[in-house]
């Protein structure tokens, strides 16, 4: 029978075994420490025993009471079930886990972008142009120095035109049309003449470096400046070729007249990058398979076939991109196996000491323990799978599901043996109540309320994500939060069967011992239970002292106050950590302050022929062009500009952009003016109808350069001013502005309402579940407040961790926030729980009763955590470098919350509402004792008087 049975049976029924405190009246007082073996009851956020407790006061949670009745009844009805719950179980299980096998990851760039936003549609514009017949190809090949030196050395140089012609005549794509394979020069079309620049760079060099070497005087037909170069007659702009530029102030182009030999050839003392392009438009013989294969052929020929001396040569594609996503997310999947070992170990290594602890060590905490770490991964099977089945993409993101999940969700399953455990310890002390369906009704009604709020607030934390974040992130919270609703569904049929099943086994070995020692009438002499009641007297002595003396430390006043001064520091840090929190991208070193692209969309030119209109285009390319950090008109490529020179040229007219010669258009001679050589670079700006001769849209180019384009915001504001400029001529023209970095651009401008905005609504969701589960306003304070102080910590200290706020790390920082609400409304709950139950305890021992009950499973939880999720370290990947960082900050602060902050927070405010009371108490007069005194006084005088 429990020791608290008797007069307190309507607080602590003797076949709950409560470990409650004794009446108040048998408390000790502050000066007196109060053992944790007495003051000790629930460990779980609310559960029938805490719910009990706190209806001596007359208080409960409706909400609470249906939660602990409703799991009651479902843990009777479990049990009767519980090999068909098995097998259902794992039967959805595997069919979905072989869904997942047979289903192609999917990744999409544009899935980064904000819902809504303008870079969607620019995109849409882009590729209506670019591959409005199917896929066209786009593969880029970046080319550096070995030792990192200039690109402009001769021999560097000629090895880059080798690699160019290797790239264009020995990958090929198949088409299917004319049943044959094509290298890109067959196939180029519009862009064959796009790298030309680099070749006629080559030439010109290489002139030019001979002269230098006979010591003869430089070629004043050549001019090799950056970003315009002249060879001959002829003029190239390297600014799409040439990146990771310094300029020579310095440099002076002599002519081949002068007298003296000049210092350099080039204004350009280094190039970093040499990029080449690969592009066309998409043919009728071709799938996006074959688009596909030759972008990957290109990569492999590169990497794997030819190596060069000097450079180093990186290829890159779209496909490339998707292939490296699906590659890296699939890298993450065999270091799960890590993290269940880790999980594995850490599980039944817990379960046993608790175990040996409650004096019932036994192998099938084993099974229970390994059962724990596996549900998780079966209902992150079943939900990818029942998603997939919903049609949802598989994108290589959702692969970091199985570690949260088995992370988070596996402290549900501790919750329920722990539990299990308690209460076969009472049913070995009563026989009469030696049933399965008992125990499993008193766990479910005990654990399963916590087990549920803990589910709602990763659910919660997980919406926020989807509506908040970008819709690549929110596959990720979505296939997240239903895998927290999965598992808590498994939790409570496939482990409740797991466990039921284990149960009978165990009352099987109970009673045949009872019966065993009831036959040979003899006491029970079993040696290793001996040695079980030893070490748990020894370890409840242990972690009472280790309880008592933290408690001692945290409840002085000075280490308190000096706690409150390290929070606000750690407050301070945080908020500056935020304030300085950025986002940047390793490319933009090189070539952002020298190149930074807007390729303007004009999709209904209307007449060409109409010298206004020609002159309202051209003023939208001089708009573009008069914005700060412009190259101007020698960085855009335009091209009205040439064909009106053409047509000039033809009717002997000098050409400028506000000509006013309406006999000089003739839009008939567009096709043959791009037949000329020199002009047929312009194919690839154009587009007719239907292969007619009538322009059906184009676009043009414009370049701008500065340091100040290396941030972000920076860039941002730019591309606003874009916006603005083709808005103007939206209407009529139906322009749209696009530069590759517009949706991440467009991201980064939405992050900072995204963050706080999420933060507020993660709060309110914790604040609501608190407040309807716990119906503890002071708990409901107490608990926000933590979690608006973490969310800042991990913002804040993520910043200086060197982890930018992006796409990834928002989703990150949302999802480990659905468990930062779990220690924080423990302690505050039971800290305000035990005030209530008995109103004469200090502060100092409210802190002893709260922190016996939620400690050590807070350590527990977050230790088991921290270890399952540890091998994420082992991936050399962002993504799962931020998670980790981000769980594990989450953890600590959660942690250190809870049980340093938290704890010092309220013996200040508990000594501060005492010495206020204190000072009322003693400044405030009494009206009677004024007016006794008063008449005192005027008795006195009238008898002195009358005298």
């Amino acid at each position: 029978m429990s020791p608290h049975s008797g007069s307190s049976n309507d607080i602590c029924k003797p076949n709950l075994g409560s470990s409650c405190p004794n009446s108040p009246n048998d408390l000790k007082r502050e000066d007196e420490p109060i053992p944790w073996s007495k003051l000790r009851h629930s460990s779980k956020l609310i559960g029938k025993r805490a719910t009990n407790l706190y209806e001596t006061k007359g208080k409960e949670s409706k909400a609470a009471r249906l939660a602990i009745k409703l799991f009651k009844k479902w843990g009777y009805f479990v049990i009767n079930y519980d090999w068909i719950f098995i097998i259902i179980c794992l039967l959805i299980s595997t069919i979905c886990f072989v869904k997942i096998l047979y289903t192609p990851q999917q990744n999409s760039l544009t899935g980064y972008a904000p819902y809504g936003a303008r870079s969607r549609k620019e995109e849409v514009r882009y590729q209506e142009f670019f591959n409005s017949n199917g896929r066209g190809v786009a593969t880029y090949i970046f080319l550096t120095a070995k030792d990192n030196g200039t690109m402009l050395r001769e021999r560097y140089l000629n090895e880059t035109i080798h690699a160019l012609d290797l790239a264009i005549n020995n990958v090929t794509i198949y088409d299917n049309a004319k049943n044959l394979t094509e290298p890109y020069h067959k196939f180029c079309d519009e862009f064959c003449s796009i790298n030309d620049p680099i070749r006629y760079f080559y030439n010109g060099f290489k002139i030019q470096q001979n002269l230098i070497q006979n010591e003869s005087l430089l070629n004043g037909h050549i001019d090799l400046q950056y970003p315009n170069s002249k060879i001959f007659s002829f003029e190239i702009n390297l600014q799409q070729n040439f990146f990771g530029i310094e300029l020579n102030n310095d440099f002076k182009n002599h002519k081949s007249n002068n007298n003296h030999q000049p210092r350099s050839i080039t204004n350009m003392k280094m190039v970093k990058i040499i990029s080449l392009q690969l592009r066309a438009f998409h043919k009728p013989g071709w799938t996006d398979n074959s688009v596909k294969k030759y972008e990957l052929d290109m990569v492999d020929f590169f990497t794997n076939k030819y190596k060069s001396e000097n450079l180093n040569i990186y290829v890159m594609s779209n496909t490339y991109i998707e292939k490296e996503t699906i590659d890296a997310g699939l890298s993450i999947l065999p270091y799960l196996s890590v993290g269940f070992v880790i999980m594995g170990i850490c599980s039944i290594t817990s379960v046993l000491l608790i175990a040996l602890h409650m004096q019932q060590f036994h192998l099938t905490k084993i099974l229970l323990a390994l059962m724990a770490c596996i549900v998780p991964l079966l209902a992150c099977a079943t939900s990818l799978g029942i998603l997939f089945f919903c049609g949802m993409r598989f994108s290589s993101i959702l692969c970091v599901i199985p570690f949260l999940v088995l992370a988070i969700a596996v402290d549900s399953s501790f919750l329920m043996i722990h539990e299990w455990q308690r209460v076969l310890k009472i049913q070995a002390e009563n026989p009469k109540i030696l049933r399965v369906d008992f125990r499993m009704a008193e766990v479910l009604s005990e654990v399963g309320p916590s087990i549920f709020i803990s589910t709602l607030t990763n659910v919660f934390s997980d919406a926020v994500g989807v509506f908040s974040s970008s819709p690549e992130m929110g596959l990720l919270c979505i296939g997240n939060l239903f895998a927290m609703i999965i598992a808590f569904f498994y939790q409570m049929t496939f482990y409740a069967g797991i466990m039921s099943i284990v149960g009978r086994y165990e009352i099987y070995l109970e009673k045949k011992r009872q019966n065993k020692l009831k036959l040979e009438n003899i006491e029970d002499k079993d040696q290793v239970k001996h040695v079980q009641a030893k070490i748990s007297k020894q370890t409840k002595q242990y972690v009472s002292n280790s309880i008592e003396l933290y408690v001692f430390i945290i409840s002085n006043k000075i280490i308190a106050i000096i706690t409150l001064i390290i929070y606000i520091v750690y407050v301070g840090l945080a908020i500056w950590g935020i304030t300085v929190m950025e986002l940047g991208i390793l490319r933009e070193e090189y070539q952002i302050p020298e190149f930074l692209q807007a390729t303007v969309f004009v999709n209904n030119p209307g007449n060409m022929s109409d010298l206004k209109n020609v002159q309202r285009l051209n003023a939208l390319v001089g708009e573009m062009e008069a914005l700060n950090g412009s190259w101007g008109p020698i960085g855009t490529k335009y091209f009205m500009r040439d064909f009106m020179e053409f047509e000039s040229d033809n009717e002997d007219l000098d050409y400028d952009d506000n000509t006013n010669h309406s006999s000089m258009i003739n839009v008939d001679d567009l096709k043959s003016f791009l037949d000329w050589p020199e002009y047929n670079y312009w194919n690839g700006f154009v587009k007719f109808k239907n292969n007619s001769d009538k322009l059906d849209k184009f676009f043009f180019t414009t370049a701008y350069h500065g340091k100040e384009l290396a941030i972000w915001t920076k860039r941002g504001k730019l591309l606003n001013q874009w916006r603005d400029i083709v808005d103007n001529y939206s209407a009529q023209y139906d322009t749209t502005v696009f530069n590759e970095e517009d949706i991440f651009i467009d991201l980064i401008e939405n992050m900072p309402t995204d963050a706080w905005q999420s933060v507020i609504g993660i709060v309110a969701c914790m604040a609501i579940i608190c407040w309807i589960f716990l119906d503890n306003i002071f708990a409901v304070i107490m608990t926000s407040m933590c979690i608006f102080s973490i969310c800042t910590g991990i913002f804040g200290i993520l910043s200086w961790l060197n982890v930018s706020l992006d796409p990834i790390s928002m989703t990150a920082i949302m999802i480990s926030m659905g468990f930062s609400v779990d220690i924080p409304a423990h302690v505050s709950y039971h800290y305000d729980q035990a005030g209530h139950i008995d109103q004469t305890l200090t502060p100092k021992q409210r802190l002893a009763t709260c922190l016996s009950s939620v400690a050590w499973p807070a350590m527990q939880s977050g230790l088991s955590t921290i270890l399952c999720i540890s091998s994420l370290l082992f991936v050399k990947l962002y993504m799962a470098e931020v998670f980790f960082k981000a769980m594990v900050l989450t953890i600590a602060l959660c942690t250190i919350h809870g049980l340093v902050f938290l704890p010092a927070f309220l013996i200040i405010y508990e000594w501060i509402i005492t010495t206020v009371k204190s000072l009322v108490r003693h400044n405030k007069v009494d009206p009677t004792f004024s007016l006794d005194t008063n008449k005192k006084i005027e008795e006195d005088c009238n008898k002195r008087v009358s005298s």
